[in-house]
């Protein structure tokens, strides 16, 4: 196993254990109005899996999966609006889609050595190596499990 992948492994495994048994209701409360959901938290994950597949990978992405893969950036990047409304909030759904960038992006880190020296934009605008695209993929379920658990600790958290 890659150091990628063993990182990876973890940290994502971690990730959807920090939202089992979670409601719909759990998914979609925000701590403030201009915060995250723990819904689109973790749905920005995914698009920056689908993100970063599909620029390495050279994908042609389906309506569904550049809805995705906008999660990268907007709301949280930029001042665009969260491509999910919170109509749209569902476990089953964030669980769906993080499978499926998981599938995606698995692979790359099982075996980097076809993508290493490939170089891509990352969602913040720079460019960079994939040696840190893959340390990016790796941490990043890491990043947002720790705003996962500040979240379900905060007394105002929907029991």
């Amino acid at each position: 196993m890659t150091d990628f992948a063993s990182i990876y492994k973890i940290s994502h495994g971690r990730m959807l254990q920090s939202i089992e048994g979670l409601s719909d209701e759990q998914l979609g409360w925000r701590p403030h109005p201009k915060g995250l959901s723990i819904f689109e938290m973790l749905m920005h994950v995914a698009g920056g899996e689908m993100f970063f597949a599909s620029r390495l990978q050279g994908l042609t992405l389906s309506d569904e999966d550049k809805k995705i893969e906008s999660c990268a950036r907007d709301k949280v990047i930029n001042e665009n609006p969260f491509p999910f409304s919170e109509s749209e909030v569902n476990g089953d759904l964030l669980q769906e889609t993080l499978a499926k960038t998981k599938a995606l992006v698995q692979p790359m880190m099982d075996d980097p050595e076809p993508w290493r020296e490939k170089q891509i934009e990352t969602p913040l605008g720079p460019v960079d190596h994939a040696q840190g695209i893959f340390a990016r993929i790796a941490q990043h379920p890491a990043y947002h499990t720790g705003q996962v658990w500040t979240y379900r600790f905060d007394p105002r958290f929907p029991s």
